[in-house]
């Protein structure tokens, strides 16, 4: 017998700044949707105060304070610390091939979109699944996407990406629980790439959406030749699109020697 489900989905943000929330459910009760509206409330909340305090585009943001010189975010924000040392571990691990300095000024803008999507969903959508009638949950916006799915049930998301600057669609992905990041240049509003990069999209599926990012960044800066001992390194899934040698699949770290031979 093949279950049936239901969905829920809204969107939350603002216009420049868009999520998407989507529940999976086996039975649509009056309940499940008063969960469902209680959840993206407290998102669209969540989103609001990680605005401000976060963009550097606001001038009394603790971003903007801390890059004004002052320590006061990393000495009585929690978050702001915690967000402070995963931009230093990320830039160790990729060896800074990922980097939050630009013009002598911190701005971990590109850490933050994965945080949001991470802590967001953690605290408000996955908490749902303990809930009888509710089978899966996802969160995401343009290139972050994060999912969860209750462990006795066989649902799986269906998770699509596109190749770049087309409606076409490079690969297909069935995932029950997993945080996918899809990059291409022109999205990152910070990054070292350098002009002998040839990659022109780079995806990561990772445990977390805020490492996914970081390491989908960081291939990008450091192209095709490079990126694959960073994928050794860190034991990456996923796939990058190059412009010569097209679509190439990587798995725990694993991918063929096409690139040192056709590179």
């Amino acid at each position: 017998m093949v279950e049936k489900y239901n969905s829920l989905s809204c969107k939350v943000g603002d216009t420049d700044n868009q999520y998407s929330i989507k529940l999976i459910t086996n039975d649509n009760t009056e309940t499940v949707k008063e969960l469902f509206q209680i959840a993206s409330q407290n998102i669209e909340d969540y989103l609001r105060e990680m605005d401000r305090q976060f963009s550097p585009d606001r001038k009394n943001s603790l971003v903007a304070e801390f890059q004004s010189g002052s320590q006061k975010p990393l000495m009585e924000s929690a978050t702001f610390s915690d967000i402070y040392t995963q931009t230093v571990i990320a830039e160790q691990m990729t060896h800074h091939y990922f980097s939050t300095n630009f013009g002598s000024k911190y701005d971990p803008t590109e850490l933050i979109k994965g945080w949001i999507i991470d802590e967001g969903f953690n605290k408000y959508l996955k908490p749902l699944l303990n809930e009888a009638n509710i089978v899966a949950v996802k969160f995401n916006d343009t290139s972050n996407t994060k999912i969860s799915t209750k462990i006795n049930s066989d649902y799986r998301w269906v998770i699509m990406i596109p190749k770049p600057e087309s409606d076409q669609i490079a690969a297909t992905y069935y995932l029950r629980n997993a945080s996918i990041v899809t990059l291409q240049d022109k999205d990152v509003k910070h990054a070292l790439i350098s002009n002998k990069s040839h990659i022109q999209q780079v995806t990561v599926i990772n445990n977390n959406v805020t490492d996914a990012r970081v390491w989908a960044i960081a291939g990008l800066a450091v192209g095709t030749r490079e990126f694959p001992k960073l994928i050794s390194e860190a034991h990456l899934t996923g796939m990058m699109i190059d412009k010569k040698l097209g679509n190439i699949n990587f798995r725990e770290g694993s991918l063929g020697d096409i690139l040192m031979k056709k590179y």
